[in-house]
């Protein structure tokens, strides 16, 4: 199952193309981007860049939609509830101008 970083909703149209997504794909729930560092399986804060891929370029804006080609789409355990994910992404919600 894959999830958008932004509002956690289930997107189950990637369930059938297998996590696969264009740069301009957007969640159908929230719109917002989909081919993202939020939403990347390399994504991790701590590392350089934010990612454990070595080769990639660095990213500004790690919640809008980037050219990386090592972009993965994170794949969510079902019924994983991600308290953390959502506490982020809602305290990013507050601070946005």
């Amino acid at each position: 199952m894959y999830k958008c970083h932004n509002c956690n909703k289930p997107l189950e149209e990637l369930d059938d193309i297998r996590g696969k997504v264009g740069r301009q794909d957007v969640c159908p729930h929230c719109y917002a981007d989909l081919h993202c560092c939020m939403n990347c399986r390399f994504h991790e804060p701590g590392y350089p860049n934010e990612c454990r891929e070595t080769s990639t370029a660095f990213v500004r804006e790690r919640d809008k939609q980037n050219f990386c080609a090592a972009f993965e789409y994170k794949h969510a355990e079902e019924g994983d509830d991600n308290e953390e994910v959502d506490a982020k992404s809602k305290l990013n919600s507050l601070f946005k101008l």
